[in-house]
């Protein structure tokens, strides 16, 4: 139980830190508040993930090779999701 909570503190630490990051960046790259949450949370995942794999020893470069292209599907997926869902919605 300690564990989980650990992690959702980690991954909600990160996320924030993320933002900010994010919301700072923004000033100098035109990013819209939507991306800049989907960046965030789909480098959040990765990272949390890292480090639970580096914390029990498993991580290898094998594992990073692998989470990264799974990352880039997986936010070119929500964006194709986001789109769909504002297309039915201006139906």
């Amino acid at each position: 139980m300690i564990l989980i909570v650990g992690t959702v503190l980690l991954a909600f630490t990160i996320y924030i830190a993320l933002r900010t990051i994010m919301s700072f960046l923004s000033v100098f790259l035109s990013v819209s508040v939507l991306t800049q949450k989907r960046i965030a949370m789909l480098t959040t995942l990765l990272l949390v993930f890292l480090i639970l794999m580096q914390s029990i020893g498993q991580l290898s470069i094998r594992d990073v090779l692998a989470a990264i292209p799974l990352m880039v599907v997986f936010y070119l997926y929500m964006t194709y999701i986001s789109s769909r869902k504002v297309e039915k919605d201006s139906r």
